[in-house]
């Protein structure tokens, strides 16, 4: 039900993905990506399925059995402070794919806070990466809390253990620099059962 793929580019995360939607049943897909990438979504959906599809543009709320929708505009039909009114919650989705999930790191941007909220209620959520997970470990941890991973419990553990995590002091208060990378090994085991990562 939850979980990250992050096959290296070029090996068809995309195809994967809608394939192992039509076989688990879901019935009504959202599907949040860059803009640049709904039409190629469009397309590969329509190689496997005659299901109902809509690319969603500005404001006009048309969901079909797969909804593709770019990040830029969620905003136009979802608030996390009116979650009655909400376009996207009142469909009913059963399984929301997130395409590039990279774009939802900063758990400050408005963006991400939408998309963790559309998650939250929706339950079912399937996160596509080709960027390795390893290279800045804090990067993942958004991603990670998504599909309940433990590693993903205690921010600060995973800071400290993971990320080479330490505070400093700026003026009065304490900042946490948490740029870097350890115990990359570990990190890899503990989370290999909910992400998969395949090389060329």
């Amino acid at each position: 039900d939850k979980y990250i793929l992050a096959d290296d580019m070029g090996l068809g995360k995309t195809t994967s993905t809608v394939i192992a939607s039509l076989e688990n049943g879901s019935k009504k897909v959202l599907i949040i990506c860059p803009a640049s990438l709904k039409i190629n979504w469009e397309r590969e959906i329509k190689n496997y399925t005659d299901k109902t599809t809509s690319i969603v543009e500005g404001k006009k709320w048309e969901p079909a059995e797969y909804t593709i929708i770019n990040y830029d505009i969620l905003k136009n039909f979802h608030d996390p402070k009116k979650p009655k009114e909400s376009d996207v919650l009142n469909y009913g989705f059963d399984l929301v794919i997130i395409d590039e999930a990279h774009y939802i790191q900063n758990k400050q941007a408005q963006r991400t806070k939408i998309v963790n909220d559309l998650c939250k209620k929706i339950g079912r959520v399937w996160l596509l990466t080709g960027t390795p997970m390893t290279s800045r470990p804090i990067n993942y941890y958004n991603l990670l809390e998504l599909v309940d991973s433990p590693v993903a419990y205690n921010w600060m553990a995973y800071a400290i253990r993971y990320c080479e995590g330490y505070q400093f002091n700026v003026g009065n208060r304490k900042v946490w620099n948490v740029n870097g990378a350890s115990n990359l090994t570990e990190l890899r085991d503990r989370t290999k059962s909910h992400v998969l990562r395949r090389l060329k």
